[in-house]
C-alpha cells in the first residue's frame, strides 16, 4: 500500500508542478480581460478559454489536464488510504 501511495503522490507532485510551470506561461498569454492581481485573486478566472489569446489554447488544455490530473492523484490516494486501512 505504501509503494501504491508513493507512486500516486509522485504523479501527483509532478501534475502539480506542470500546472504551476503552465500558469505561469498563461499569464504571458493573457487577453487582457483580467490583470493579473485579478487572475490570482480570481481562481475560477484561470478555467475560462476567454481570458486568453488564442494562441494559448494549447497552454491552457495542458493546464486544466494537469490540474485534473492532480486532484485524480489525490483522490486516489484517499482511496488506495481507505482501502488499506486496517481495523483495530
Amino acid at each position: 500500500m505504501n509503494v501504491l501511495i508513493g507512486i500516486a503522490a509522485a504523479a501527483a507532485a509532478i501534475a502539480w508542478l506542470l500546472a504551476v510551470v503552465t500558469g505561469i506561461r498563461l499569464i504571458q498569454q493573457r487577453s487582457g480581460r483580467l490583470s493579473t492581481g485579478a487572475m490570482m485573486v480570481r481562481g475560477m478566472a484561470w478555467f475560462d478559454h476567454r481570458n486568453f489569446k488564442p494562441e494559448a489554447a494549447g497552454l491552457h488544455r495542458t493546464f486544466l489536464l494537469a490540474f485534473a490530473g492532480f486532484f485524480i492523484c489525490i483522490l486516489a490516494i484517499a482511496i488506495i488510504a481507505v482501502l488499506g486501512a486496517r481495523p483495530s
